[in-house]
């Protein structure tokens, strides 16, 4: 059975939001619902609220991380303010982790948008009483918990006081700064695409890869070490970099696997590599040098034998190595694009690696 993936807990995570709204009778309109005229893939809020006379329109993001920084959150409003240009609404921007109250004054003052946050919706329905909808959120959020991470996600948690009511009655469409919305990924997708396998593409490929990375983890990984020598000068691996202790993902890499650094290694190969590359970055993970944990970027993914020498390298010498192809980088960098956490979905791609293990 596979692990729920970020998708389906952010999906949960909407239902969640509406229901608490609708407990203060908010009319909510999903995403879905205002979708109807407007072109197709182009931005739209995940949910529409209305009440009183008083409109919002609100983005919703799910992260597996209990403390979300401010650049995510920076990128996820930037849509909410270029969309909102064409609607005289307030904006709100609801996550599911706990955010510093500078950053939602950041928001709100700056940037017009009024930030919600874990502390935030636990106190809307501690409000109602609703004990039911509280232990499911509890339960959601435990859900998205990560690595050795088994702490209440309510435990030291400023619940408010106040419902949503207090806020968005009194609050006047903003006149919200321009904010820049993300393109580099986008950008970095297109460019990727046009670089051909093989020989010819090789160096292009690793280049292109590690801005990729350094795009997507920039606030998770630091020292970016690139075409490592081994000290028998007699291998090279491409890049290597030392683990921050920052994000629920990186950390649990530290604590579950004892390793503070990371290698990379990327494969421009025409098929999918096989198990013999898996050996090869076997060999350059030592687990005692605190280097237990490896990926693997090949364009075309992996064959069979490739994911089973994979498992078996941590079954056996406690080494984890996480395959990932074209297509992951692509869903990363659109992920990162709209705010949301790459760290996540590599999360949800460890998860699926783990509980897929045999004997």
């Amino acid at each position: 059975m596979n692990p729920e993936s970020s998708q389906s807990l952010s999906h949960q995570f909407t239902e969640l939001v509406a229901s608490v709204l609708q407990l203060y009778d908010y009319a909510v309109t999903t995403e879905e619902k205002q979708i109807n005229g407007s072109p197709r893939g182009s931005y739209t809020p995940d949910l529409k609220l209305e009440k009183g006379g008083v409109v919002a329109l609100v983005e919703l993001k799910f992260y597996r991380n209990r403390r979300i920084p401010s650049g995510p959150l920076m990128d996820a409003a930037a849509r909410l303010v270029s969309y909102s240009k064409r609607q005289h609404a307030v904006l709100v921007l609801i996550v599911s982790g706990e955010v510093l109250s500078a950053t939602k004054l950041t928001m709100l003052n700056q940037h017009g948008i009024i930030l919600w946050d874990r502390a935030d919706l636990a106190g809307f329905i501690e409000n109602k009483g609703d004990e039911a909808l509280l232990e499911n959120f509890r339960r959601l959020l435990m859900s998205a918990q990560q690595g050795t991470d088994v702490v209440d996600p309510f435990d030291d948690l400023d619940i408010g006081s106040m419902g949503p009511d207090t806020i968005l009655t009194f609050m006047a469409p903003p006149q919200a700064e321009k904010l820049v919305v993300p393109e580099k990924g986008q950008r970095m997708i297109q460019e990727l695409s046009v670089i051909p396998l093989g020989k010819e593409g090789w160096g292009a490929f690793e280049k292109k890869a590690g801005e990729i990375l350094k795009y997507l983890f920039e606030r998770d990984l630091t020292v970016w070490e690139e075409q490592q020598v081994t000290d028998d000068d007699l291998a090279r691996f491409d890049l290597v970099c030392r683990i921050l202790p920052e994000d629920d993902f990186w950390r649990s890499l530290i604590l579950a696997f004892n390793s503070r650094y990371i290698l990379f290694e990327f494969k421009n190969y025409t098929d999918p590599i096989t198990q013999a590359q898996i050996y090869t970055t076997e060999r350059y993970l030592y687990p005692r040098a605190l280097r237990s944990v490896g990926i693997i970027i090949s364009r075309k993914g992996a064959t069979d034998h490739a994911q089973a020498a994979a498992k078996g390298a941590l079954r056996e010498q406690g080494k984890l190595i996480m395959l990932l192809d074209d297509e992951d980088l692509v869903k990363m960098l659109i992920k990162r694009d709209a705010g949301g956490s790459a760290s996540d979905y590599l999360s949800d791609k460890l998860d699926e690696f783990l509980l897929s293990l045999s004997r």
